[in-house]
């Protein structure tokens, strides 16, 4: 911040030499920049706070996982339960196969 404080005094002292050189009739050498307007520094950021930043990454990244949810349970073709079958094919189910687990990993021969 110190160092922009300092290119700004040195440009606007420097705006005021060539207006001073110009309304005496001087110029100045032509190997120094003549300054015609004198530099504005910013008051703020031009740039939103990495807070906000931060915010709006999070908000997007929900969004796209509620969407993302809901594409796939819409676009889905397994069938996870009876009542299911049941209801696809109007015939009524009577019994099923209950999921047996297995403990462990096969034994390779």
């Amino acid at each position: 911040m110190q160092q922009q404080r300092a290119i700004l005094f040195d440009l606007q002292s420097r705006y005021e030499m060539a207006k001073i050189s110009q309304a005496l009739g001087q110029f100045e050498t032509t190997d120094v920049v003549r300054i015609l307007q004198p530099p504005i520094l910013a008051n703020q950021n031009s740039l939103p706070a990495p807070y906000l930043y931060a915010f709006i990454d999070l908000v997007i990244a929900l969004i796209q996982t509620i969407l993302l949810c809901v594409i796939m349970s819409l676009t889905q073709d397994k069938i996870w339960f009876t009542t299911d079958i049941a209801s696809l094919t109007k015939i009524p189910i009577i019994c099923s196969i209950p999921y047996i687990e297995i403990i462990g990993k096969p034994k390779k021969p």
